[in-house]
This record gives structure tokens, sequence and C-alpha cells, in this order.
């Protein structure tokens, strides 16, 4: 209610503060800051003994363009409230406080730098990695500075060991905070791809595809599918690693979940890829990455899917063992779906399976031409697992 009227709910704010519980008065807490009134009662609270009050006044003081309010965070942010003010600061998006944040993690670096003692380490490096994600989203100059500096120092950090965190964290934590800051910053992280390690190249491919062309993304990180690998050391060989890292950074925008056999494919919110990425997983055979980058249309990946199918069919014990070759075929909107789906349900026991479930899904994927031949599948079934597919009969049949 304060969100949509802050003014008219003013009276019923200081009626949860009077007599409220104490969750409907740290709410009541958080929604203070507006109104210049609101400045002393928001500072006494940030002293309160309730961790929860405190956290709900620098909610509201983040909010509040004062002085006072800044020098109240300002003591905090050094203090074991850290976390609490880092989240305000980021909710509150004020620039001064920005600069506040900056500071702090500058004086935490230039100490993280000379510590040896690893315990003491892993505390500093909790709270430098709480702060860097405090930035707000959106272009900070003294925010991005840093993050450019830091990102060039990584060296530095990688070398820092802890007993839980060490400076590699820092680093992990200064990737994820460029990836989501400016354009800069992205630009920065996607053209670094060449220095960065397979743990750290999916954020550069994420950041690619932000700020490059789809034409730009295939000429920048397909070579990694194409490097020479060894496939027997695989995550000990860093070409290997780095080429798996584009292709989960690749399946990552697929809003089908492959290898969990999901089928909840929507092209509308298919992410544009170069065409290239579809001719080169063909060529590679990677049915992950068929499926990850797949159109309808394309004859090299209905082959494949095709051949794939029938070679995992002919060894298949039950439905399950072809679900992710079937959902690369969906994906495609196959010729061959139709046999495909039957030629996987022969494969079926007498025992009801979890896998009859995630078939009853395809169902309304399918042609209404298959409506006959659903129908007697479903003939044959115990009542108990004939239900569920009889719902999904019914969609299919009054599919538009």
């Amino acid at each position: 209610m304060h969100t949509i009227d802050p003014a008219g709910t003013r009276e019923l704010v200081k009626a949860a503060l009077e007599g409220g519980s104490k969750e409907v008065k740290v709410a009541a807490i958080s929604c203070l800051g507006a109104d210049p009134d609101d400045l002393a009662f928001l500072i006494e609270q940030a002293s309160a003994k309730a961790q929860d009050v405190r956290a709900a006044a620098y909610q509201a003081l983040a909010r509040v363009n004062d002085p006072q309010a800044v020098a109240v965070l300002q003591k905090a942010l050094a203090s074991k409230d850290y976390a609490a003010v880092g989240h305000a600061i980021r909710q509150g998006r004020n620039p001064k406080l920005v600069d506040l944040l900056v500071a702090e993690i500058q004086t935490g670096v230039a100490e993280l730098l000379k510590l040896k003692d690893k315990k003491a380490v892993t505390l500093l490096v909790n709270r430098l990695t709480h702060h860097l994600r405090a930035f707000p989203r959106g272009e900070h100059p003294t925010a991005d500075a840093l993050l450019l500096d830091l990102f060039a120092r990584r060296a530095e950090f990688a070398s820092i060991k802890g007993e839980g965190q060490s400076g590699a964290d820092v680093v992990e934590t200064v990737i994820e905070a460029m990836l989501e800051g400016s354009p800069a910053l992205q630009l920065k992280l996607a053209h670094a791809h060449a220095e960065l390690t397979a743990e750290e190249l999916g954020s550069a491919f994420d950041a690619a595809r932000k700020c490059f062309t789809p034409a730009q993304v295939f000429d920048a990180f397909s070579p990694y599918l194409t490097a020479k690998v060894d496939e027997k050391k695989k995550g000990k060989d860093a070409a290997w690693a780095k080429r798996e890292a584009i292709c989960d950074a690749l399946e990552s925008f697929t809003h089908s979940n492959f290898w969990y056999h999901e089928v909840q494919i929507r092209e509308e919110h298919r992410p544009q890829h170069d065409p290239r990425w579809l001719d080169l997983a063909v060529r590679i055979k990677r049915l992950d990455l068929v499926h990850a980058v797949a159109r309808p249309g394309h004859a090299g990946a209905e082959a494949f899917a095709k051949a794939e199918f029938d070679a995992e069919l002919k060894k298949a014990k039950s439905p399950d063992d072809v679900r992710n070759e079937l959902a690369l075929l969906v994906t495609l909107k196959h010729a061959a779906l139709t046999d495909a789906f039957f030629a996987a349900m022969a494969k079926r026991g007498k025992k009801v399976n979890y896998y009859s479930y995630w078939y009853t899904r395809l169902v309304p994927k399918l042609p209404r031409e298959a409506l006959p031949r659903l129908e007697e599948l479903v003939a044959a079934m115990p009542e108990n697992e004939a239900n569920q597919w009889l719902n999904a009969i019914e969609q299919l049949r009054t599919k538009t």
C-alpha cells in the first residue's frame, strides 16, 4: 500500500509504528524516509538491539538524501551489519552511498593484499564480496572504475588463499558485478574472453550476448568448440574445460531444460543465435548443443536428430532411454516425431514408471492425427496411469 500511495498511507504507517506487532513495526520503519521528520527516529532505530529493526532503518535511511543519514550508514557499513547496509544501498540507488561502498572496498582490498592469516582472509573476503554485490544495477562511474581496476588485478587476488573463501572469490564476484553492470563493463568482460579461465569464460559469453551482435558472438566464441582437446583428460585439459563452458553457456539460454527432460519450449522466448551455431553443433555431433540452438527446418539438424534417436532406440530398454533424443525431435517439430513417440512407448514395461508422466507432457505437442493411436495406447493402460494420459489427450483434441 505504501509503495502505491506513500502520502495517502502516512497515517497508517504511524499507526503501525505505535500499535502494530513487531513484524508490522519493522515493515512500517522500512516505509519511512520521505518526510524530514522521519530522520531523527530512523537514526535512533539504526542503533536498536534487534537486527531486523536496524535493517529496516538502514533501508529507509538509504532513501534519505541527508548527510546525517549517510554518516549513519557509513558507520554501519564498517560494522557487523555490513550485509544489511549493502542490501539497503543496492535498493536505494543513492550515488553518495555507492561512493561509500567504493571507499570501503578499496580499504578492504588494501588490507586483503597484506593479510597472511587464512582465517582473516576468509572473513575479509566474505565482507568484500557482500560489498561488491551491493552495487546497484546500472552505470555508476566510481563503481565502474573500481570494478575495472579490480578486474585488471585479478592475478593478484588469485594467489590469496583463505580457509574457506579466498581471493578467487573476489575475482568471481567482480566478474558477476561486471556482467550485471554498465554496457562498458560488459563490453570489457566480453573482449577479455581469451584471458579468462574456463570457470570465468561463461560470464564473458553472457556479457557478449548483451553487447555483441549474434554474428560477433559466434566469431569470438565458436573457436572454443573446434579447438583440439584431450578427451581423456577432460577437466584437466584447459581446452576441454573451455569448450564445455561455452556449451553450458549456450544451453543456459534454452528455455527447455534438456538434461532434466523438460519440454517447455516457448519459441517467442528462444534467444536469437547466429545460424552458424546450429551448423557447428551438427558438425561436431553434440546432441545437447543441437538442442540448445535448434530451429525447425534445418535439414542437417533433422537428419542428425533422427539418426541419434534411431541409434538409441535400438539399445533402449525403456522409454526413459530415448527421452533426450525425443526432446530434440520435439524442438525441431520433426516430421518423424509421432512415429518416434510411439516407438519409444513400445519399450515400456507392464509397471507404471515415472517416465510415463513426462511422456504425457509431449502429447499436446503431437499432431492431431496421432489421436487414434493415442487412444489405442491408453486403452491398454491401468486405470491409474490412463487418467493422466486422458487429460493430455483432451488437450491435444482441443488444441487450436
